[in-house]
């Protein structure tokens, strides 16, 4: 038959350990290592009973006011987690409102520039369709030009001069190339503005669409309630419990689970986010800032190009006025010489019909002149036959040798004359030839310069618009008006200087 012996602890806290050999028992340790052996082994006294129940006693009362404590402890940690829960859910609610507010003058502001830059984009397609325009307008009076200058190289070769309008139609050339020139490299920079700016509101766009999904998903976020039921998804485990959770953080190295909707999450930092509030909220602004530069550079470009047009065109302008006024005095100077050509030529045609009249005068002063000279020979004949005694060289003599001798000299000089009127005649016929062809000459330089009208036509129209600007005074004092020779060799092209601003 065997025994059950009880444990009497010596002390509270200290255990003996007793050991049967035999009939008797051994203690290791404790009070009763002190004192004799227990040779009654068969039963416990009263007293160890009592003591032993009234320790029970004790233990249980100790147990209750732990309990009692512990309760007081929970409930006072599940009213502080529940304010501290309340509290904290209100910080995060203002928190996600503020950032939605935040968030919505973001957007807000985005949207103004992303619409601003919709508007400078309009205004530079609108400057770009001008400067196409101002380009297109400067390739009909170009082609003008170079016809009018090629009918003008076929004039004759007496007639091609270095004149005004030649230099003129030169110069207009060399400015439509250069306004041509400066108003491509204008096109180009607004070109690649436009690129830029519309790079630049693709951003801003795709930046206000990332704020619109922010937003609604924190106004989703915003709407959540402090609490909701719990339903655990399939295959998660079920809903938490002090049975469930008995073994929480009981192994070592466990980490520690949380139910939520979504499952369990093994982390109290449930979101890693890349970027702080600042670098957040100044990427929206550099976008800002960049669009507002670009549109800055784009306003600044469109003032350039509508300056370089209207520049252009004052220039082309005052080459057109002084093209118009060697225009009409190289015209007027053809006419007045055409006129006192014909005017020579109605005078030289009197002068060789007065001249014919005098040689038909000589003509018949000479035949006169004849006949005298017949009179005077026969009568000096007639006397060489008187008798020999009578040949004297008397008075009538002489008188009728003189008369023949001054016949004979006016018949010479008769001659003479009507040469020299017959030289006059030739010259003046070949001076009248040379007056004729100068004439024709002149004509058809008048009809090659009336040729020009329509060129003139086309220059007009291109700066019709420089006209209705200007002052009448203005091809005067004009300041937009410079020699093309005294352009620099190396200026640039306003593409480039946009390009590497």
């Amino acid at each position: 038959m065997s025994m059950t012996y009880a444990r009497r602890p010596a002390y509270p806290g200290y255990l003996t350990q007793t050991y049967r050999i035999g009939d008797h028992l051994y203690s290791t340790g404790g009070s009763e290592a002190q004192r004799a052996p227990n040779r009654s082994t068969h039963c416990k006294l009263p007293h160890q009973w009592q003591t032993e129940h009234r320790l029970e006693v004790l233990d249980s009362l100790a147990s209750q006011g732990q309990a009692a404590t512990d309760r007081a402890s929970s409930k006072a940690t599940n009213d502080l987690a529940g304010q501290k829960a309340a509290g904290a859910y209100a910080r995060s609610t203002n928190a996600i409102s503020d950032k939605i507010d935040h968030t919505d003058k973001l957007k807000g502001a985005l949207a103004d520039a992303a619409a601003k830059l919709g508007d400078e984009i309009a205004a530079l397609e609108g400057c770009m369709a001008a400067t196409q325009a101002a380009i297109d307008s400067k390739k009909a009076p170009l082609e003008a030009v170079a016809d009018w200058y090629d009918q003008r190289a076929t004039r004759y070769a007496s007639e091609r001069l270095c004149d005004p309008i030649k230099h003129d139609l030169e110069v207009m050339t060399a400015t439509l190339k250069e306004s041509l020139r400066l108003l491509d490299s204008a096109l180009s920079a607004q070109q690649s503005e436009r690129m830029r700016l519309m790079a630049r509101k693709a951003a801003l766009e795709a930046d206000v669409v990332d704020k619109a999904t922010a937003l609604s998903i924190d106004s989703s976020a915003k709407a959540f309630p402090a609490a909701r039921p719990y339903t655990a998804p399939v295959g998660a485990p079920a809903a938490a419990s002090f049975g469930s959770l008995k073994s929480f953080g009981s192994a070592a190295g466990s980490s520690q689970r949380f139910p939520t909707a979504g499952g369990s999450i093994t982390s109290m930092h449930v979101l890693h986010a890349p970027y702080d509030p600042v670098m957040w909220a100044g990427s929206s602004k550099a976008l800002i800032d960049e669009a507002r530069k670009a549109a800055q550079v784009s306003a600044r470009l469109r003032t350039t190009s509508g300056m370089l047009i209207k520049n252009r065109l004052a220039a082309e302008y005052q080459l057109y006025q002084d093209l118009v006024t060697d225009y009409a005095r190289s015209m007027a100077a053809i006419r007045e010489v055409i006129d006192r050509t014909e005017g020579q030529i109605a005078a030289c045609n009197a002068e060789v019909q007065r001249l014919d009249a005098q040689v038909a005068s000589s003509e018949q002063s000479h035949v006169d002149k004849q006949g005298a000279l017949s009179v005077a020979s026969e009568r000096l004949g007639l006397r060489a036959t008187r008798p020999p005694r009578e040949l004297v060289q008397d008075n009538a003599q002489r008188a009728l040798s003189s008369e023949l001798s001054e016949l004979k000299l006016g018949m010479r000089l008769i001659e003479g004359s009507t040469m020299r009127l017959l030289a006059d005649k030739e010259r003046l016929g070949k001076n009248l030839a040379d007056l004729r062809e100068t004439v024709d000459l002149k004509t058809h330089f008048l009809e090659i310069e009336y040729a020009g009208e329509p060129t003139m036509a086309v220059l007009a129209q291109l700066v019709e618009p420089a006209a209705a600007t200007m002052p009448a005074t203005a091809a005067f004092n004009s300041p937009f008006a410079r020699p093309v020779t005294s352009l620099p060799v190396n200026r640039l092209s306003v593409s480039r200087v946009y390009a590497t601003r």
